[in-house]
């Protein structure tokens, strides 16, 4: 789907050796939100250790990204499962397909993992360079759904008070 950009997960494997790999994702009430399987080395990694960061960039110009570094939260409840893989299924995959693809990842032994931002850094224009941060429960920054002035739709970082051009997609 235009718009829609997968997340790049980074977290720490048992010999703390650095990992990332791609995610769907979805932002619901201020957190990044994906399914793993239980016993992935994503979900073992994170149940293990909850500490993880989330990035999405752009790549193509002007280049920029958003990197949310946060404390993870798994849930295996089987019906928040079928729902947020059918959320995640419709960004990714349209409305033809978001319920076979709930009903295919939302099944037992896959997680419910709730990312919730401790600090985010963003960089937009990195052609021109134009850096800012937030953090925690204070910070000046958060995730808010809307277009951030894009003609395609996605997730802004806000301003508390206004707006930046940023967009998670």
């Amino acid at each position: 789907m235009q718009g829609s950009r997968t997340g790049k997960l980074g977290f720490l494997s048992a010999s703390g050796r650095p990992l990332v790999t791609p995610v769907w994702f979805v932002v619901e009430d201020g957190t990044l939100v994906f399914n793993t399987g239980k016993d992935t080395a994503k979900g073992r990694a994170l149940a293990r250790d909850p500490r993880a960061t989330l990035c999405v960039d752009l790549e193509e110009a002007p280049y920029g990204f958003v990197q949310v570094q946060g404390e993870a939260e798994l849930s295996e409840d089987l019906a928040e499962l079928v729902r947020t893989a059918t959320v995640i299924a419709r960004r990714y995959m349209g409305e033809e397909q978001a319920e076979e693809f709930g009903k295919r990842n939302g099944v037992p032994g896959e997680l419910v993992v709730r990312l919730r931002p401790t600090k985010v850094l963003a960089a937009f224009n990195m052609t021109g360079l134009s850096v800012i941060t937030g953090r925690g429960a204070s910070a000046r920054f958060r995730l808010r759904p809307g277009s951030g002035g894009s003609a395609r739709p996605g997730w802004r970082l806000t301003r508390r008070s206004g707006t930046t051009n940023g967009l998670i997609r």
